[in-house]
């Protein structure tokens, strides 16, 4: 990079320092407008073409885009002056504001998926319209919620909940979902004969809004519906509010005034359950109900590997209890079979041991015998002489 060399004379280092600083005032300002206009050319560019999937860039083509960015900030440094350490300018936004450099901030970030909201602002679902007539305190009142947050402001008892009993048996939901009266005549306004409750909501892209007109009558528990001047019943509204995905049961997304404290004495995994229902993915509660189930077969296959386990070690103990059992058992036959041969040894033995001693008082008789026969051959002239 390209330094400026310094003047010997302070004069002239003085006067070339002033220039210096007006002619890189000048070209930081040019900078910051360009920067500026070709900002605003890039949000222009990205909002015609958020909708079109981004081309991805390799380490390649990457590496020679930041080559390029640095490339140009080199020149524009050059064109503008340099500082004494020969640092890059820094970088700026729209505005001419100072921003950090990042290694990603030439990516695009991706999208966050969002609802999809119409032209008008308002979700599938949301309601466009109220009119209520000979409704509880209300003798006929109609009003347009905007797209957004809506609050109802007002004293006791000017009729904010009435609104919310409207919405809930409006889209065919049950009174006790409101925990108030467990009749639809007792809706009516007192002293009228009839009143009704007409919703307008959003509709599916490419659809017409969905109007829902609900008549009630002081005299019977019944009531009759109108889908867009058609009649209807209960079951097509709770139909068309499942595919809408509304769900007035919901304490998560309902919450009537005389239900509070039932809201407040969920257990946290009802908790749960009702905020996956009214936040999450569709098949967030069948996935949810997937996990329960399956890890009540984990829990059960667990407990039977246990159970089996247990089994094995008292076998394993018993068969250890049957080892010694028949190591006892062959020892005592191998005792028996000995006692049984030393049966049949022992009287064999005897015989030889008697054996012997025969032959020997035999051989010693023959000595005694030829002794006794000696003597008296040697005395037989004694014996003769005597007698």
């Amino acid at each position: 990079m390209a330094r400026r060399t310094r003047a010997s004379t302070a004069g002239d280092s003085e006067l070339n320092g002033h220039a210096n600083h007006v002619s890189g005032s000048v070209k930081q300002e040019k900078i910051k407008q360009e920067k500026a206009k070709k900002g605003k050319a890039r949000r222009v560019e990205s909002d015609e073409e958020e909708e079109q999937p981004e081309p991805s860039l390799n380490v390649e083509d990457e590496a020679a885009v930041d080559g390029n960015v640095d490339a140009e900030a080199e020149d524009e440094e050059i064109e503008g002056g340099g500082t004494p350490k020969g640092r890059k300018r820094v970088r700026v936004n729209a505005e001419g504001e100072s921003m950090p450099s990042t290694p990603s901030q030439g990516r695009q970030r991706e999208r966050v998926k969002t609802l999809p909201r119409g032209e008008d602002g308002y979700i599938p679902g949301s309601i466009v319209r109220i009119q209520l007539c000979n409704f509880v305190t209300y003798d006929w009142v109609e009003f347009c919620p905007g797209p957004y947050l809506n609050m109802i402001l007002g004293p006791n008892g000017t009729g904010k909940s009435s609104i919310a009993c409207a919405i809930c048996l409006g889209l065919n939901w049950p009174p006790s979902v409101l925990g108030r009266a467990s009749e639809l005549n007792s809706f009516v306004k007192n002293d009228k004969d009839s009143g009704y409750i007409e919703i307008e909501l959003k509709g599916a892209k490419g659809e017409r809004n969905l109007v829902i007109r609900r008549k009630l009558s002081a005299k019977s528990r019944g009531s009759t519906f109108t889908l867009n001047g058609a009649p209807a019943t209960g079951k097509e509204v709770s139909s068309r509010m499942a595919n809408l995905n509304v769900q007035v049961g919901n304490l998560c997304s309902f919450l009537p005034q005389d239900k509070v404290s039932e809201f407040a004495q969920m257990t946290p995994q009802q908790l749960l359950r009702e905020t996956q229902r009214a936040a999450g993915d569709v098949n967030l509660t069948a996935w949810h109900d997937t996990l329960i189930s399956s890890g009540k077969e984990l829990k059960t296959l667990q407990e039977r590997i246990t159970g089996e386990q247990e089994q094995l070690k008292i076998m394993e103990e018993r068969n250890a209890q049957l080892e010694r059992d028949v190591a006892r058992y062959q020892e005592r036959e191998r005792i028996e079979k000995e006692i049984s041969v030393l049966e049949v040894l022992i009287p064999v033995n005897e015989y030889h041991e008697a054996k012997e001693v025969y032959l020997k008082t035999k051989e010693r008789q023959r000595e005694v015998h030829a002794r006794v026969t000696k003597l008296k051959d040697r005395n037989a002239p004694a014996h003769a002489m005597l007698e």
